[in-house]
């Protein structure tokens, strides 16, 4: 049986909590994992938001301005329909379209699957997500909560601070899951040091427009990373780039990656460009466009070596606690 996790936080008056839409199911044999999952949040410093007896109308009203009225979302996929002859299990079936939901909102998103879960459709398309067990949520839970930290950029350093000193989980659990972020950081400084910019190759023409960066994790793209996006104004005047916007990478594969805008505005200008554009998911070859990756918000004015030094004191520190486990 799993352990909820203590939750008192105290919000100071007129403090707002961002809100977090939680897709999960309703399954009274879900219900300690949906438990779980709503205590992490709330203790990260979220309100929580379901779609509590609306989870068998995934396109309805109401669940979609439940999702509208927040600013992040995490999704859960449980087990809930066995594949025949095998150990598979599909996950409830309105979840997808959450999901759908809330790229549509452009919010920031973890997305994680229980094990034997199978991920298909939309999901593995654009958004990378994180195993679990049910069994031993507890036990992973660092891996989990740098997940959910992370739906928190840029305050993230807030959030790790509320939790430390409102004692809502052990510090080492706090250590390990800061040990991740830390270590992506530095992943993300070393690409950008690498990647100076990468070819935007095309246009992927849906309700949510977004472009595909040549190569992926060949060039070592890594997700979550925020890059510039410049094109060359016109052949007479090569050299001369014209500023698009900035996107956001959600997915990446060996030979590409992709992202969205982060700005409605930009989007817009984006469609204004393609004034033909449509929502049928076509590939529109691009040609002069390129994508400058951007430094994190997180330890931002710390270089490379700093942070390597703090994941060493951290490592220490947890080798002291654990006993080197």
């Amino acid at each position: 049986m799993l352990e909820a996790i203590p939750v008192t936080i105290d919000v100071s008056p007129g403090l707002t909590r961002p809100r977090a839409f939680l897709g999960i199911s309703f399954d009274e044999s879900d219900k300690p994992v949906r438990t779980w999952f709503e205590n992490l949040l709330d203790t990260c410093g979220f309100e929580v938001v379901t779609a509590e007896a609306s989870e068998h109308e995934p396109l309805g009203e109401k669940v979609r301005r439940k999702i509208q009225s927040c600013s992040v979302s995490c999704f859960v996929l449980t087990k809930r329909h066995k594949t025949e002859s095998s150990e598979q299990w599909l996950p409830p079936q309105w979840i997808p379209s959450e999901i759908g939901m809330a790229y549509d909102c452009r919010h920031r998103i973890a997305i994680f699957a229980e094990k034997n879960v199978t991920v298909e459709g939309i999901i593995p398309s654009i958004e990378d997500y994180r195993r679990f067990s049910r069994e031993t949520l507890n036990e992973d839970i660092h891996q989990i909560l740098s997940s959910v930290l992370s739906l928190r950029m840029p305050q993230i350093q807030e959030a790790i601070e509320s939790l430390l000193t409102q004692n809502q989980l052990t510090p080492i659990v706090v250590l390990r899951a800061l040990y991740e972020i830390m270590s992506n950081i530095v992943d993300i400084r070393r690409m950008i040091t690498s990647v100076p910019k990468c070819s935007v190759v095309s246009l992927i023409e849906d309700s949510r427009p977004f472009l595909v960066l040549g190569d992926g994790h060949v060039k070592g793209i890594i997700k979550g990373t925020t890059w510039q996006v410049t094109r060359i104004r016109d052949p007479e005047e090569q050299g001369v780039e014209e500023r698009i916007g900035t996107i956001e990478v959600t997915y990446t594969q060996s030979t590409m990656a992709h992202g969205y805008f982060t700005n409605p505005t930009e989007e817009a200008r984006l469609k204004d460009m393609f004034p033909d554009i449509s929502s049928q998911g076509a590939n529109r070859r691009l040609q002069g466009w390129l994508a400058t990756p951007l430094v994190p918000p997180l330890l931002q004015n710390a270089d490379t070596h700093d942070i390597e030094n703090g994941l060493k004191i951290i490592g220490q520190l947890l080798s002291l606690v654990t006993g080197g486990e």
